[in-house]
């Protein structure tokens, strides 16, 4: 057995943890978030609640609407993005127009078509194919393409129905009743003719065409699969220029103020130039909008990104990075996870916190003031009075416990157990069995009742009868040979362990025995309880275990999102995982 080295101490005197972005006085609590229809699980992270977000467009930097999936639609006052329902659950918003003063149009599925009146929505139908986008002119025309080169016009106060082509239209620009221009999923590019009141044909790009965009000198720019177009005069007058790879998929343009941005794959959003900036977000980005330097994009699982300064980066409400870890602590509901991110739940809102460094962060534990968060490269931070420091292990970890705030463990691969000392360093504790397996997991509720996890059926806990500062961790026979993810226990030393096979095993304080799930077996990840009779267990594709004290049942509530860490909070349990899913239980 090794007793192991100590770990380093902490690496400089401290980082100040910055103020939270989006720290500003919003509303409590974003309304409408979805809930399960037993009324139990509520979506809190992101705004869209996992749905794509489609299109946004805006009447001014602090007037901007965002639409997609589900009837989404989320709006920024310049403060705060805020949630409502603008369609069905059923429909898809695609497109939306900003009317002049008077609000906003909204195309979608099915014909569906929104209007924005008096604080809410009016509905109409525009016949039953799918709309794709819309657009209007200062004389009041509105044109909304969809499916089949359809058409919708309206001028005069009603509605007509034109086509053009049979391919499905997908980006409209109209400039007046007797100028506009369609752009179609094959690639071919229409415009209207005003004497004959028809759409001819202009140009065919033999590129897949997504988006378009008019620019203030009577110019035209449109976006398809790897490809920039621009019109330079002429009836037939379009360049075409290559836009990262011949199958990169762009998705949206927008220019304004000489700035034009082009979104679509993950990485990067284009410039007209060529050029390149980093997207702030490993998510699809399907439409953009802008107001001079400033500019939001908007994508895959509800993702909304920002560009302030000369950087992108995802936004309250918009982050959709994984979630790793939560922790309820004095300065409100903490979230760690991929790519630096630090949330913090305050006041019914999340904001993110500047973190101490770039680091994926898999776990957090704290006591009173202090908060620990795990990251990689055997680092770990120490947040008190608004500064990080950082600790070194010298082993890298997968989890974080404590019982106190001088009671810290951390347990990780190679069967290496980390105890912190009152200085800031993390000492080894020696197991009395082998160490050719991963712990994965570590809970207790003293020093005397403190139990790790891991593959192979491994089942370690801190020898109960030890009073020195460092103890033997020893091995518990009688655990099924499983792969277990996480543990949760009581100070009766009862304990229950959850396993990748979708298994929930539970210890008696003699004997191991699983215990079956109604609903199915899901592989779960991650456990908390309140006592004997509430415990929850999480994992893939959104599912859910709840323990009344007699039963395990199953749900499903995220629509396949997993779900990677939960914990318990005074009168609620929250769970976080991927694309940044944040749900809650009250």
């Amino acid at each position: 057995m090794d007793g192991g080295g100590d770990g380093g101490a902490g690496e400089d005197g401290g980082t100040d943890a910055g103020s939270d972005a989006g720290s500003v006085t919003c509303p409590d609590e974003p309304a409408l978030m979805p809930c399960t229809s037993d009324g139990g699980w509520c979506w809190d992270n992101p705004l869209a609640s996992g749905s794509r977000l489609l299109a946004i467009r805006g009447h001014s930097e602090n007037d901007i609407l965002a639409v997609g999936e589900n009837g989404v639609a989320l709006s920024w006052d310049g403060t705060c993005w805020n949630r409502s329902r603008a369609g069905k659950q059923s429909q898809t918003l695609n497109g939306i127009w900003p009317v002049p003063g008077q609000g906003w149009q909204v195309a979608g599925i099915n014909g569906t078509l929104l209007r924005s009146e008096d604080g809410g929505w009016v509905e109409e139908k525009l016949g039953s194919v799918t709309l794709h986008d819309i657009s209007g002119s200062s004389d009041g025309t509105v044109l909304a393409v969809g499916d089949a080169g359809t058409i919708h016009r309206f001028l005069d106060g009603k509605w007509s129905t034109q086509s053009a082509g049979s391919s499905p239209l997908t980006a409209v620009v109209a400039v007046s009743s007797d100028d506009a221009w369609v752009f179609a999923e094959n690639g071919d590019i229409f415009t209207y003719d005003p004497i004959f009141s028809r759409w001819n044909w202009n140009y065919s790009s033999g590129v897949a065409l997504t988006d378009a965009v008019r620019l203030p000198d009577g110019r035209h720019l449109a976006v398809g699969t790897g490809s920039l177009l621009r019109r330079v005069g002429g009836l037939t007058g379009w360049t075409k220029t290559g836009i990262g790879t011949s199958t990169t998929r762009l998705n949206g343009i927008w220019h304004d103020s000489g700035f034009t941005w082009i979104v679509g794959e993950p990485g990067s959003v284009y410039r007209e130039d060529g050029g390149t900036e980093p997207s702030g977000t490993a998510q699809v980005l399907n439409s953009v909008w802008s107001r001079g330097e400033k500019a939001w994009a908007v994508g895959e699982f509800g993702v909304i990104v920002q560009r302030t300064g000369s950087s992108w980066a995802e936004v309250p409400g918009g982050v959709v990075r994984n979630i790793h870890g939560l922790w309820p602590s004095s300065d409100g509901l903490w979230a760690v996870g991929d790519k630096g991110l630090l949330m913090r739940r305050v006041g019914g809102r999340w904001s993110t916190v500047l973190p101490p460094e770039q680091n994926v962060f898999r776990d957090i534990w704290g006591s009173g003031d202090r908060v620990w968060v795990l990251g990689d490269s055997a680092r770990v931070y120490l947040y008190q009075d608004g500064r990080w420091t950082t600790e070194l292990t010298d082993d890298n970890l997968n989890a974080l416990w404590g019982v106190g705030p001088d009671q810290v463990w951390g347990v990780g691969p190679g069967g290496v157990i980390r105890r912190r000392n009152a200085n800031g360093t993390w000492e080894r504790e020696p197991l009395n069995g082998g160490n050719a397996f991963e712990f994965k997991a570590i809970w207790g509720s003293s020093a005397g009742n403190l139990w790790a996890v891991g593959t192979g059926g491994n089942v370690y806990r801190r020898d109960p009868t030890c009073e020195a500062v460092s103890c033997t961790w020893l091995k518990q026979t009688g655990a099924p040979v499983i792969g277990f993810n996480d543990v949760w226990g009581t100070p009766s030393g009862k304990l229950w362990a959850v396993a990748g096979g979708g298994g929930i095993h539970h210890y008696n304080g003699s004997s191991w025995v699983e215990q079956p799930i109604t609903g199915g077996n899901p592989g779960l990840l991650a456990l908390t309880g309140r006592s004997e009779g509430e415990i929850w267990a999480v994992g893939g594709n959104g599912s859910v275990a709840t323990w009344d004290g007699n039963t395990w049942t199953l749900q499903i509530v995220t629509g396949g999102h997993a779900l990677n860490a939960v914990v318990a909070a005074g009168d609620t349990v929250w769970a976080g995982g991927l694309d940044g899913t944040i749900i809650k239980h009250q």
